[in-house]
């Protein structure tokens, strides 16, 4: 059996390997099926991570963010260093939820998964439909919704999900 973390880099590779030959949103989301039945997954629950409320050391603080920043990083809202690795989403996250890192890629797994089993109701949502003029206006960074919406076709999103930026 393996540890948590090994499981959910496992189920990112699974993704990713369906990914590296025909890209089919279908073949994706059938994996994600079977994942989601294994018992292996049933066993990890995600209440099953720790939430804590936190108090972080000095030495955790983003000294540069908050040089950058000063107006918006005052009390409460004070930068948190994370790993600067590309996964910086999951890994922030993480960190926010239980202190470290530990947990990102079984929350990267996780939305892959979730993307891939609902990739119908995600191509289909009409609030995100709505937006899509707004961020073709604008250009806005946030690629992940503007690419979703203008190809109503999240195979790759989903496999840039699982893969993450190693």
């Amino acid at each position: 059996m393996s540890s948590r973390r090994e499981y959910f880099e496992m189920v990112c590779k699974r993704l990713e390997g369906q990914g590296a030959g025909e890209k089919s949103i279908e073949g994706l989301a059938e994996i994600a099926r079977d994942v989601c039945a294994e018992e292996q997954f049933k066993k990890f629950l995600v209440t099953d991570i720790t939430v804590k409320d936190l108090v972080f050391p000095r030495s955790a603080i983003d000294t540069t963010a908050k040089l950058l920043y000063p107006d918006v990083h005052v009390p409460p809202h004070i930068p948190i260093m994370s790993l600067g690795n590309g996964n910086c989403f999951f890994n922030s996250v993480s960190i926010l939820l239980t202190g470290k890192d530990e947990c990102a890629t079984e929350m990267r797994a996780r939305c892959a998964l979730e993307l891939a089993r609902n990739y119908q109701a995600y191509r289909d949502d009409a609030v995100l439909g709505k937006m899509l003029p707004m961020y073709k206006q604008k250009r806005s960074p946030s690629a992940f919704i503007e690419t979703m919406t203008e190809t109503l076709d999240l195979t790759e999103e989903i496999l840039q999900t699982a893969r993450g930026y190693r």
